[in-house]
């Protein structure tokens, strides 16, 4: 197949250029965004695609090393919602990281599915550790499934093949949660991707590190450990029904551009990467480094990075991605250039850097009720301050990272109640016992 083609991109230009009057949705006509269309027999459709978007889904199968791929318009979301729904069943024990993304919390309260922590190692600085095989051996009684984040928010990724081929030894199948990641396939001085570690199921953004427009994302099946039809039908059953042609159609662009020159543009901007974090240490700013992390990941620590992030907005108009009480992240991508990195060090170098005052570290909470049980079950809304010894019956999540800090199910003991009011939040759904 000719990677060179965007096969669905062409269908909506063709039908655009056939000048056509439209009596059919949506109500722009057109008039708003050209390529905002809804399912025409010119343009296939998603939920059951046979012409274009069927062939575009084929040559990203084909460009990412799966046996199938989707385009999901609802985001990596989307993504690991449906794969839980897909391997799990109520009572079903999962192996997942503490720091997941709230997703795969959903994920639980979706299917049923009972979680099993790798409470991984969390450093001084606040930053989610590598999850290593040895963390995973001695869990692995009746587990039915691992889901494994990579890389994290940091750049930092587990040992995916030791742990897919162990997982595979003993007939569990794996999901990664590659939302960070779609990148990976195409340097080999990246970390390996999920799908060239053989995981089953590997969900990835294209609009977070490749090039789509917000809530373009894939999913790829690889194997014989997914029911395929299953599959598509959670899919469908968690998309909306009138799918963005505009979202799909960027997703056949990125998928052509990460596979004709992926690996051109990761070529140019690694050792720009590279050179920038060695001027950013010269300034006597730590920069954070792990062997085998994702290069593109930019996270200076050992500072206070909420007042960086803050006199990087005021003083030169940039944004960080994140940053706390010890950090500052910066995503570096595809589409960064010599110049918006030069614009970078300039401010780095002509700013007040302020050293780490204080630790933020979230206390980790205990489940004791499941995480669908409590969600699903009647509740109040109380002051946090009042909240000590109940259970919570929401997900608590700050964004950036999207990793909760509570959970439905979950204690809320003294130290979690402090530091939420420390957060500024002022009421919590609980349970009714």
């Amino acid at each position: 197949m000719n990677q060179k083609k965007t096969p669905y991109l062409k269908a909506i230009i063709d039908y655009i250029n056939e000048k056509p009057s439209r009596f059919h949705y949506p109500g722009h006509k057109g008039k708003l965004v050209t390529l905002d269309l809804t399912e025409l027999p010119q343009t296939d459709n998603l939920f059951c695609p046979e012409g274009p978007l069927l062939e575009a889904q084929k040559l990203t199968a084909l460009a990412f090393g799966a046996d199938y791929s989707y385009f999901l318009v609802n985001g990596s979301t989307q993504g690991i919602q449906s794969a839980f729904l897909t391997l799990f069943k109520p009572g079903d024990k999962v192996l997942i990281s503490y720091y997941s993304h709230r997703s795969v919390i959903e994920g639980l309260i979706l299917s049923g599915a009972e979680p099993v922590f790798i409470e991984e190692e969390i450093d001084n600085w606040g930053i989610p550790q590598n999850i290593t095989l040895e963390e995973i051996e001695n869990k692995l009684d009746d587990i039915k499934g691992i889901l494994l984040t990579n890389p994290n928010y940091f750049g930092l990724v587990p040992e995916i093949k030791e742990i897919v081929e162990y997982a595979h030894s003993k007939g569990i199948p794996v999901i990664i949660d590659e939302a960070h990641g779609i990148h990976l396939s195409f340097h080999k001085d990246l970390p390996m991707s999920g799908l060239e570690a053989g995981a089953d199921i590997v969900i990835q953004s294209m609009h977070k590190m490749g090039l789509s427009l917000t809530q373009g994302a894939l999913i790829h099946i690889k194997g014989n450990r997914v029911d395929s039809n299953r599959l598509e039908e959670n899919i469908m059953l968690l998309s909306t029904t009138s799918p963005s042609t505009f979202i799909l159609a960027t997703i056949d662009i990125g998928r052509r551009e990460l596979y004709l020159n992926g690996r051109k543009r990761l070529d140019r901007l690694l050792p720009m990467i590279e050179e920038l974090k060695e001027e950013i240490e010269r300034l006597g700013i730590p920069v954070y480094k792990k062997t085998n992390m994702d290069k593109t990941k930019l996270t200076i620590y050992k500072i206070e990075g909420n007042r960086l992030s803050f006199d990087l907005w005021e003083k030169y108009k940039i944004q960080v991605e994140m940053s706390s009480t010890t950090y500052c992240l910066f995503i570096i991508s595809l589409l960064d250039t010599k110049r918006t990195l030069k614009k970078l060090l300039k401010a780095l170098k002509n700013i007040d850097i302020h050293p780490s005052s204080r630790i933020d570290k979230p206390p980790r909470y205990k489940l004791i009720q499941h995480p669908r049980k409590a969600f699903f079950s009647s509740k109040e809304k109380v002051k946090v301050e009042d909240s000590t010894n109940r259970i919570c019956g929401e997900i608590i999540t700050q964004y950036p990272p999207g990793i909760p800090l509570l959970i439905p199910g979950a204690l809320i003991t003294e130290d979690i109640k402090e530091y939420l009011l420390s957060i500024g939040k002022e009421y919590i759904n609980v349970t009714i016992d």
